[in-house]
């Protein structure tokens, strides 16, 4: 399988450049011999997203704002991995880990329903708006960790940083573009909140691999076939 990464400017939309995997093969999810995930039933990308090559079209945004009103720090996790990486925090909506120094909320629906959703639905993370009350948070780093129960495979740290210019004049906010993972139940994203500390994560979600929306549209196709209108007489 070869890879090829196209980079397109993006700046207008502030965001990503998208890789497309460039298969041998034809058929659903392929244009010009290119998988590019076009009308691929087991991938959803809504709104106005098409395939891999739009995948902000889709208009997914969920936001979590995060308060650490303690001395100390707390680092937390954000997605839904199976087993939790030691020393962090698994969010929940409201009042996390019994501290009551540490609460969680999520928009437009709670977090306990949005981690319940990329547990049985894989999906794209394709940018990260952060903002915090607190400069000391763009010092902090995320960690990708995937979780595995038959092996260690490590941990990625992502530091914010480096997705900071020289020109920038807000300390307080960063966007993470090109993104390249998905969250879902091995995938494991933490960063530390500092003392006394408010952050905001906006995250903006692409494709989502999505088996129950696939069956249905499955369906709906196979009702436009003459065998199966032939069989519902």
């Amino acid at each position: 399988m070869d890879l090829q990464v196209f980079s397109p400017e993006q700046e207008d939309i502030g965001f990503i450049s998208d890789a497309v995997y460039a298969l041998d093969g034809s058929g659903v999810g392929f244009e010009d011999g290119e998988y590019t995930g076009l009308d691929d039933d087991q991938i959803d990308f809504g709104g106005d997203g098409t395939s891999f090559a739009n995948e902000l079209a889709a208009h997914r945004v969920f936001t979590v704002v995060v308060n650490n009103t303690s001395n100390l720090p707390e680092r937390i996790s954000l997605g839904a991995a199976m087993e939790p990486v030691a020393g962090t925090q698994q969010l929940v909506e409201g009042n996390v880990g019994g501290k009551g120094t540490l609460t969680c909320q999520g928009d437009p629906s709670s977090y306990n329903f949005f981690k319940k959703f990329i547990e049985k639905h894989p999906a794209r993370l394709v940018a990260i708006k952060m903002t915090s009350s607190n400069e000391a948070q763009l010092a902090q780093a995320f960690m990708l960790t995937h979780v595995s129960p038959f092996e260690n495979l490590g941990s990625k740290p992502l530091s914010l940083a480096s997705y900071t210019k020289e020109t920038q004049f807000n300390a307080r906010m960063v966007t993470l573009k090109n993104m390249d993972f998905q969250l879902d139940d091995q995938t494991d994203l933490s960063i530390a909140i500092p003392p006394n500390t408010q952050t905001v994560f906006t995250l903006y979600i692409g494709g989502i691999h999505n088996a129950a929306k696939a069956l249905d549209a499955k369906a709906k196709r196979a009702k436009r076939s003459q065998r199966v209108r032939a069989s519902k007489v």
